[in-house]
């Protein structure tokens, strides 16, 4: 089981990268009203919390979506799912929460959610203690408390490389934060001798979130992009893809339409080159796909996904639903209504065809995660669909 388990993580772990290097969007106000892809993410919600049977996926995939209510800006959503999980992974998410609400200025409510965050780290200890007083360290830096949030990060970095550059990238993060900006640069250039690949990842990423920020000025963001780029050469195989599709998405920010088009060609480039052991191909190559058609290519962006569908049948059974999910998105992205329709229920029936409880919640958790997060929801029928398939959870497990 535990094999499978890993394995079945993968899926969303690529998912979730090209969006880890992106600004999540914190702009929105919570209200009555649903925005789009809430539904999707509700769904994803009741999926994750009916793995009773497992604790430890169900409170990761309760986290997840945590993550996803607040990049499409639902706060009292992410407040309420994460005030479910059990476990560790609540206090990541307590603390997430805090940065998104300090980000948008709420730092009395980012406070207590920070208190209550420090009290699942004090109930906690092994591994994840340090993971969770990290997103405490970055929650610290988003409400401007730089000293304590050093302090934090550093200890936790001098005593595992796992945390290696999390210092620089965390109170960079804490600058901009205060619209300190040549100090964020300042900050993530320290690492640039730094060729670690965990460095590399956050440094870039800084740099990006720099880039992405409209208050930082036109000149500087341009010199954070430079800098991202050379920062994601130390970033190995599909995940400097990743980066470097977030580098593209950042330059289109910013009407520099040439400097993307080249970013996402080296992106393919790197693509193509992946061995057929890569079995996630086809969710990597849908995201690509997706990236151009945010630069308007949708010619090349069908090429890609024609090109991944097959794709999916060399992936491990219990990925594929979500990866046909990916390409339904991407479809839809493309705004051709028939394909993505076909492969969502296509991605419905993998899904509904895996025999264990347990893997096809995950998956489902994963398709609709990924229709949340692009701000997408399932029609009357679809939802039937996935009503159908809820019921259908139980033993064996």
């Amino acid at each position: 089981m535990k094999r499978n388990r890993v394995l079945g993580c993968r899926l969303a772990i690529i998912m979730g990268m090209c969006a880890a290097l992106m600004v999540p969007v914190v702009s929105r106000e919570s209200g009555p009203a649903f925005v789009p892809g809430q539904q999707s993410l509700d769904y994803a919600f009741r999926f994750a919390s009916a793995i009773t049977p497992d604790p430890k996926d169900m409170a990761k995939a309760q986290a997840a979506v945590v993550g996803d209510y607040l990049h499409i800006g639902r706060y009292d959503s992410a407040r309420s799912a994460a005030m479910r999980i059990q476990g560790w992974r609540k206090g990541v998410a307590l603390a997430d929460l805090a940065k998104a609400e300090a980000l948008r200025g709420r730092n009395e409510e980012a406070g207590k959610l920070l208190k209550l965050a420090e009290e699942v780290a004090a109930a906690t200890a092994g591994w994840q203690k340090p993971r969770i007083r990290s997103h405490i360290a970055a929650a610290l830096a988003a409400m401007g408390e730089l000293d304590r949030s050093r302090e934090m990060i550093s200890s936790l970095e001098q005593a595992d490389r796992a945390y290696a550059g999390q210092t620089a990238s965390t109170v960079s993060s804490g600058f901009v934060a205060e619209g300190r900006y040549d100090e964020a640069m300042e900050s993530l250039k320290k690492e640039s001798d730094e060729k670690d690949a965990y460095v590399a990842w956050r440094r870039t990423a800084g740099f990006v979130a720099i880039a992405s920020n409209d208050k930082a000025g036109r000149s500087r963001r341009l010199e954070a992009l430079s800098e991202a780029k050379v920062s994601a050469k130390a970033i190995p195989g599909w995940k400097q893809a990743s980066a470097l599709q977030s580098i593209a998405a950042a330059y289109l920010g910013l009407g520099k339409r040439k400097e993307a088009v080249k970013a996402l060609d080296q992106a393919g480039e790197i693509m193509k080159a992946l061995p057929e052991t890569v079995t996630l191909r086809a969710a990597l190559l849908s995201n690509l796909a997706r990236s151009w058609i945010e630069l308007g290519e949708g010619k090349k962006a069908r090429r890609l996904l024609v090109l991944a569908e097959p794709m999916v049948a060399g992936a491990m059974v219990i990925e594929q639903p979500g990866m046909y999910g990916n390409l339904a998105v991407s479809y839809s992205m493309l705004e051709d209504k028939g394909e993505a329709s076909r492969l969502l229920e296509v991605a419905l029936g993998s899904a509904g065809d895996l025999k264990n409880s347990r893997p096809r919640a995950l998956a489902l958790v994963t398709i609709c995660r990924t229709f949340g997060r692009h701000g997408l929801d399932l029609d009357e029928g679809h939802r039937a669909d996935l009503d159908r398939l809820f019921e259908s959870l139980g033993d064996p497990w």
